[in-house]
């Protein structure tokens, strides 16, 4: 399976700790972020993003894709992106 890789993106994960970042530099890492550390209740931003990161894994997208949609997940969860 192909794990997508693309130019890394910085978030703040979202915990009781502030100023736990996160390197994501590929769909697959990014993917697993968002089944299992993203906020309850995010929105259809992070639907896109997780069916994005499977179209790359599977071939079926260019990686900056999941990327770009990833960066939208984030910032319609409000997490902190630096790009």
């Amino acid at each position: 399976m192909n794990r997508g890789h693309f130019k890394p993106v910085t978030i703040e994960l979202p915990s009781d700790r502030i100023g736990l970042y996160r390197n994501v530099s590929s769909a697959d890492e990014a993917a697993r972020l968002l089944v299992e550390h993203w906020p309850a209740g995010a929105g259809d931003k992070r639907l896109a993003a997780m069916q994005a990161c499977l179209d790359v894994m599977e071939g079926r997208a260019d990686a900056g894709i999941a990327r770009a949609a990833f960066i939208a997940a984030a910032h319609e969860a409000k997490i902190y992106v630096k790009d």
